[in-house]
């Protein structure tokens, strides 16, 4: 929900929240911090405090995250690395698989693999927003097609920038639906683009291969998210040009990101410490 200003909501009040409790009679929200992910977004613990005594509410805590089909041990591998920047020995699980890649292309090729059979559901490729994208009037180079996600030689156009037919009609849980109504990842050739942090939040993935680009980087034996380094100005931008979230953000668009899978957690990171402390951690399990 939109807690500033935005031109894409024209409500009464500046925070949605507001206007809900304005019109309904009970309202049941579900907050996670973690998942905030725009400057949009921003909402402080003062003011959860606040419309909970005016409305006389009740707040209940939710402890666990229900997505992954792992162990405990994998489970906090990977609350860890993103709660507490730390890398420990990956965990073997007959559960869960994390498996960490030196190349971007062996990782595409497993996911499209794993895609096919489809047993467990859909696999994709998602990646931080460290590259440019647009969807507005700007347009990528002549050098290039599409707004894409790359890593040396290696190449893939991000979300929405393959151009397709979506007329006709097609089986969908036992219902006819129209194919351009399906989400993201539910178009079969989407298997070809990799997914954004806008693209997968909120939906399961069977397998998720998550690309970490420049901006998530390992110095000083701990992760760190170089704002300098994203594209994400929802995520960038100063709060009344005065207070940076960005840290936090990115911190969520990473949790997002390597939470989607709920069988298996594939990663390829961009910065060589980073990648390389991830394999010695593969290695020591």
């Amino acid at each position: 929900m939109l807690t500033q200003n935005s031109q894409s909501y024209n409500g009464y009040g500046q925070k949605m929240i507001d206007d809900i409790l304005e019109r309904a009679r009970v309202v049941l929200a579900v907050f996670d911090p973690n998942q905030v992910l725009s400057i949009d977004s921003i909402i402080d613990n003062d003011y959860l405090e606040k419309i909970v005594n005016q409305t006389h509410g009740e707040v209940v805590s939710l402890e666990k995250q229900m997505r992954i089909d792992a162990s405990d041990k994998t489970i906090n591998w990977i609350r860890t690395l993103i709660d507490d920047d730390k890398i420990l020995p990956i965990p073997k699980d007959p559960k869960y698989r994390i498996k960490i890649f030196d190349d971007p292309k062996e990782m595409q090729d497993e996911i499209t693999d794993i895609n096919k059979t489809q047993y467990n559901g859909i696999s994709r490729m998602v990646a931080t927003f460290d590259w440019k994208y647009s969807g507005g009037k700007e347009k990528p180079s002549s050098e290039q097609k599409y707004w894409k996600v790359s890593d040396g030689d290696w190449e893939m156009p991000w979300n929405y920038e393959i151009k397709r037919r979506d007329q006709y009609e097609k089986k969908h849980h036992n219902h006819s639906v129209k194919y351009s109504d399906l989400p993201w990842a539910e178009k079969d050739y989407t298997i070809r683009e990799i997914g954004s942090l806008y693209t997968v939040q909120g939906f399961d993935l069977n397998y998720v291969g998550v690309v970490l680009g420049p901006s998530v980087k390992y110095r000083d034996g701990k992760i760190i998210h170089d704002f300098n380094e994203s594209k994400n100005k929802k995520a960038t931008n100063k709060l009344h040009s005065k207070t940076s979230y960005a840290d936090k953000l990115l911190k969520n668009e990473f949790n997002v990101l390597l939470t989607r899978g709920v069988h298996g957690l594939y990663i390829y990171a961009v910065d060589k410490d980073l990648r390389a402390a991830l394999k010695k951690a593969e290695d020591r399990n």
